[in-house]
């Protein structure tokens, strides 16, 4: 499953393959090896992720019950710190979403800058996006 490919994939190719692995039907097993490796790939390019592909990886690694190691979980918060203001409100909702799914565990500064970027965007939000935001922090908290 794209394992000779891994280093050589880009954070937009990491989070589609995650993506896809994570839709797959339920009698799909995806191996923990290959996660962990696509973890790997993910863990030394986490600067180059877009907030979109952040968001996508982080909510693919929530859906496959993948628990995060504290080095990878501090890395993905703080790039989530870095790129929350270019986030938008569907990457946003995502994004909330997939943390809690990994089980993440944002310190409070990384919180508030969440809701302050989560306040700035209420009124773009639709109902399906707000209402994942608020799920999200609620569970964050």
């Amino acid at each position: 499953m794209a394992t000779a490919a891994l280093p050589t994939l880009q954070h937009s190719d990491i989070a589609c393959l995650a993506a896809s692995a994570a839709r797959l039907p339920a009698f799909v097993t995806i191996p923990k090896p290959w996660c962990v490796r696509l973890m790997t790939r993910a863990h030394h390019i986490m600067s180059d992720f877009s907030p979109t592909s952040l968001a996508v990886l982080t909510w693919a690694l929530g859906k496959l019950n993948m628990g995060l190691r504290s080095d990878f979980s501090d890395k993905l918060i703080r790039r989530c710190r870095e790129c929350i203001g270019s986030t938008s409100p569907r990457a946003l909702s995502l994004l909330l979403h997939g943390l809690v799914g990994v089980k993440a565990q944002p310190d409070g500064v990384s919180l508030g800058v969440i809701v302050a970027r989560v306040h700035k965007l209420t009124r773009q939000f639709d109902g399906w996006e707000l209402s994942m935001c608020l799920w999200g922090l609620v569970r964050l908290r």
